[in-house]
């Protein structure tokens, strides 16, 4: 039987975890399966019970060690099928968040009261005349200064703070990931941020 929790996961609305015991190098059984429902965003009591559902579907296939193609693959993309047409749940292998999702009253109200984050920004352009932004962690300055900012193909970067919610949705990098911009927004943006000075 696995075990029910709430979360406040952002990224994911519901989630299933277990332990391994292994025995000689070799997975000997699984155990401990617990099954996450996000309570990050507001949920009707279909919408909950369809995420619940899809979870179990993993938990059915990953239990009973039934072989799949992946993580929705093959089995799981029909099992969900089935459900779906015989009883209207309308199960999604992914959910896309920006679909109509809201942000529950308690974690954006939460949110607001949250001083404004501060984002590492590195600012880039490459021999393609390409403009790029990435939000860097700031543990990973001093790698990328070492290792990666004096390649040929880096005609110009810099570093920069700033607490603009652009950089909200981007992911923080350890390595140059980033959002490709134009010229004219790299310039106007490069110009109200701050540059950065390691302490």
């Amino acid at each position: 039987m696995p075990i029910f929790k709430l979360s406040h996961a952002r990224t994911q609305l519901g989630a299933l975890a277990y332990k391994n015991e292994w025995l000689w190098g070799r997975r000997i059984r699984r155990f401990d399966y617990t099954i996450k429902l996000s309570t990050y965003y507001d949920m009707s009591e279909h919408q909950a019970q369809r995420i619940l559902i899809h979870e179990m579907i993993h938990y059915y296939i990953t239990y009973f060690r039934v072989k799949d193609s992946g993580p929705h693959g093959v089995k799981f993309q029909k099992m969900a099928s089935e459900l779906n047409e015989k009883y209207g749940w309308d199960i999604k292998a992914i959910e896309d968040l920006n679909d109509g999702w809201k942000v529950s009253e308690y974690y954006r109200k939460k949110e607001e009261q949250k001083p404004p984050r501060q984002y590492l920004v590195l600012a880039l352009k490459v021999n393609s005349g390409e403009y790029y932004f990435c939000n860097i962690s700031p543990k990973a300055y001093a790698k990328l200064e070492k290792e990666y900012l004096h390649r040929k193909e880096i005609l110009q970067y810099g570093w920069y703070t700033t607490q603009d919610s652009y950089f909200k949705g981007m992911p923080i990098c350890r390595t140059l990931r980033g959002r490709k911009v134009s010229e004219e927004m790299y310039k106007r943006m490069t110009k109200e941020m701050t540059v950065y000075k390691k302490k």
